[in-house]
C-alpha cells in the first residue's frame, strides 16, 4: 500500500485556482504510489470523477460553520479515524487545526493579499489571520512538519526561521492540453470574433459588487478596455472566467466581450486563440493564468510585482510594467504589432516549460517522504483533541485582544453569544 495522504482545503469548486492545484497534485501523487484523500468543506460536480476520494466535512458533521470550534471538534473526529499517514494543509480554516493533527503536517503557503486591498475591518482580520498562521503554526512546527511555498516571492515573505525551512514548489501550468491552431480558430468563430480581429484576453472572476478579490483589478479592466479600443482598430477585449449579470452589463458597456463559464475542454483553445493576455492584478502568489497562456504560446502583459518576474520573462515571453499607463502602452504595442507578438509567442512556451504538474508532484512526493522519515526518527505522542473549557476560551480571547483589539473581541463575543442563543432556541423548538 502507498502512503495515505490527506489534503485539507476549504472547497473543491469550479473556477478557483487553489482547488485546481489540489486536484492536479492529488491525482499525480496517485501515479507515484500515494493514496490521497481530499477533505473539504464545500464541493460541486467539477471534480466528481476524480480518481481520489473527496470527503465533504460539512455534510459529514452536519454543519457549515467552518470556523467554529464545534465544527473543528466534530471534523477532527472524522479526520482522526481516516487513517492518514501525512497531511497537506492548503487553506484556512485548517491551518488552525495544525496542533491537533499528528505529524507530519505539510502546510502549503499560497500567500495572503495585504489587508490594505480590503475594507478596513476585513483587512485587519486578514492581517491577523496571517500573523496567527506565521506565529502559532509555523512558529510551532514539530519534527516532520514542513512548509511549501508556491513561489520564491511567497517564501521571501515568511519569517526568516520559517523561510529557511520551507521549500519552493511552483504550480504547474500544463493542466489544459496544448490546443491546436484549428481548435483556437474554431472557438474564435463560435464567439463571433473576426479572423482579422486582435483578441486581448483577461482571465478572472468578475465581481462588480462585493468584490472578494479587489486586488485582481476588475475595475481597472473596465477602464482599460475602452482606452485600448480608442488606440487600436480591430481589437476585441474578451473576459474569460466567472461573473454575474451586473458584471456582464458593466463589461458590455465598456466594450468587453464576456465569456463566462466556458467548459474546461474549451479553455486551452480560448487561451491559444488570444493574441495577448493582460493581467491587471496588483497581488499574486503565483498567477496561474499567466502561466496557462504562455503554455499555449500566448504572450502576456502584467505588472512587475510579486511572483510575476518568476513566471514571465520580461521581453522574451511577455512585458512587465510598473504603472497603469505603461500597462496600457504595452497592450497597445502588442495589439498593434504582429511581429512583436510573434517573437514573444515563440519565447512563451520555453519560459514556462519548467512549470509542469509532474515536476510539482515529484518535488512534493520527495518532500513528503523526507517529512515522514523525520517524523519516524522523532516520534511524538498523539496530539490531544481540543477541549472547549474555560482555558480554551480565555486563550482565544487573549489572542483576539492582542492581535485585533478590544472592539473586535467584543464584537466576536457578542456574535458567539447570539449564535449560542439561536442554537439553544432551535434545540428547544
Amino acid at each position: 500500500m502507498g502512503v495515505r495522504v490527506g489534503f485539507l482545503t476549504e472547497r473543491m469548486l469550479l473556477g478557483f485556482g487553489v482547488d485546481l492545484v489540489v486536484h492536479e497534485t492529488a491525482r499525480r501523487l496517485m501515479l507515484r504510489g500515494f493514496e490521497p484523500t481530499v477533505f473539504t468543506t464545500r464541493s460541486d460536480e467539477t471534480y466528481r470523477d476524480a480518481p481520489y476520494p473527496i470527503v465533504d466535512l460539512s455534510a459529514r458533521v452536519g454543519s457549515d460553520d467552518v470556523f467554529s470550534p464545534s465544527f473543528m471538534l466534530a471534523s477532527l473526529e472524522v479526520l482522526q479515524s481516516a487513517g492518514m499517514e501525512a497531511w497537506v494543509v492548503e487553506t484556512p480554516p485548517f491551518y488552525d487545526w495544525f496542533e491537533h493533527l499528528p505529524a507530519p503536517v505539510v502546510c502549503v503557503e499560497h500567500g495572503t493579499p495585504p489587508g490594505s486591498f480590503f475594507p478596513r475591518r476585513l483587512g485587519r482580520r486578514i492581517e491577523a489571520r496571517r500573523q496567527r498562521r506565521f506565529e502559532d503554526v509555523y512558529g510551532n512546527l514539530r519534527p516532520g512538519d514542513g512548509v511549501v511555498a508556491i513561489s520564491e516571492y511567497i517564501r521571501s515573505g515568511l519569517p526568516p526561521e520559517v523561510a529557511g525551512r520551507a521549500v519552493v514548489i511552483h504550480n504547474g501550468g500544463d493542466h489544459y492540453p496544448l490546443a491546436t491552431a484549428e481548435a483556437a480558430r474554431a472557438l474564435r468563430r463560435r464567439c463571433g470574433v473576426g479572423e482579422d480581429e486582435v483578441v486581448v484576453l483577461w482571465v478572472g472572476r468578475a465581481e462588480l459588487h462585493n468584490d472578494l478579490q479587489p486586488y485582481k483589478g476588475f475595475r481597472e479592466l473596465l477602464a482599460l478596455a475602452p482606452a485600448i479600443a480608442s488606440r487600436v482598430r480591430g481589437v476585441r477585449v474578451v473576459a474569460l472566467g466567472r461573473g454575474d449579470d451586473a458584471a456582464r452589463g458593466a463589461m458590455e458597456r465598456a466594450g468587453i466581450t464576456p465569456l463566462f463559464h466556458l467548459p474546461a475542454q474549451d479553455m486551452a483553445a480560448a487561451l491559444r486563440g488570444a493574441d495577448v493576455l493582460v493581467s491587471t492584478s496588483r497581488w499574486e502568489g503565483f498567477n496561474l493564468p499567466l502561466v496557462e497562456a504562455q503554455f499555449q504560446g500566448t504572450p502576456v502583459v502584467a505588472y512587475r510585482l510579486c511572483a510575476h518576474p518568476e513566471v514571465v520573462r520580461d521581453g522574451e515571453s511577455g512585458i512587465l510594467v510598473a504603472t497603469r499607463e505603461e500597462l496600457l502602452s504595452a497592450v497597445v504595442r502588442l495589439a498593434s504589432d504582429a511581429e512583436v507578438r510573434r517573437r514573444l509567442a515563440e519565447g512563451a512556451r520555453a519560459a514556462v516549460a519548467r512549470f509542469t504538474w509532474d515536476a510539482a508532484a515529484d518535488r512534493l512526493a520527495t518532500y513528503l517522504q523526507r517529512c515522514l522519515a523525520e517524523a519516524r526518527r522523532h516520534p511524538l505522542l498523539p496530539p490531544t483533541p481540543p477541549v472547549k473549557d474555560r482555558r480554551y476560551y480565555l486563550k482565544v480571547a487573549r489572542r483576539i485582544l492582542r492581535r485585533e483589539g478590544i472592539v473586535v473581541l467584543l464584537r466576536e463575543s457578542l456574535s458567539a453569544l447570539r449564535k449560542r442563543a439561536r442554537h439553544l432556541l432551535s434545540s428547544r423548538a
